[in-house]
């Protein structure tokens, strides 16, 4: 029996595949900005980690070494799928491009996008807290609006994964409910 190859999915994991590059840069650049927003050596003055009482809290040090470790497992994740053919069914299906994994693997590393622009954004919100001066552009201004409506300051520290979270479904839905 010949199969026609109706079901093939190499267009799918190729599409796939440049959307796991594109969520890899794009999650690179967010944890960059994130990186250079915490660094009192190259954000203007404000404190470490945007503490409002450094050396007796950390700010937001847990959130960012999050952030790391979400670049690193989008990395990991971003090797191309529609490369990886194996073939299966007695090689009546000879290239096996796995383009649903490659669909799948998109879908959960764009979840990680959201987590990182959600640091992201805790981190502009937190930044303006502890003297930041605020956005003029207003979209930005009504944004950080919703975020300071939305989040509390870190102050004192506390847990900030709901807070991340949070973050990112208004940046994702724009309703901060």
């Amino acid at each position: 029996m010949v199969h026609g190859g109706n079901f093939f999915g190499q267009p799918a994991a190729f599409a796939a595949d440049l959307l796991a590059s594109v969520t890899a840069q794009l999650g690179n650049l967010a944890e960059r900005q994130l990186d250079l927003l915490v660094d009192p050596a190259r954000n203007g003055g404000l404190p470490p980690m945007l503490a409002t009482t450094p050396g007796l809290q950390h700010g937001l040090q847990g959130v960012q070494l999050a952030t790391t470790a979400f670049v690193a497992e989008i990395r990991r994740a971003a090797a191309p799928a529609g490369m990886q053919s194996l073939p299966t069914n007695l090689h009546n299906q000879d290239v096996v491009p796995f383009g649903t994994q490659a669909a799948l693997r998109s879908y959960d590393t764009a979840g990680l996008l959201g987590l990182l622009c959600g640091s992201l954004a805790l981190g502009l919100r937190q930044a303006v807290h502890v003297g930041a001066r605020r956005p003029t552009a207003p979209r930005c201004a009504e944004l950080l609006d919703k975020l300071a409506e939305l989040i509390p300051p870190v102050d004192p520290d506390r847990p900030l994964d709901a807070d991340v979270r949070a973050a990112a479904r208004l940046l994702v839905t724009g309703d901060p409910s």
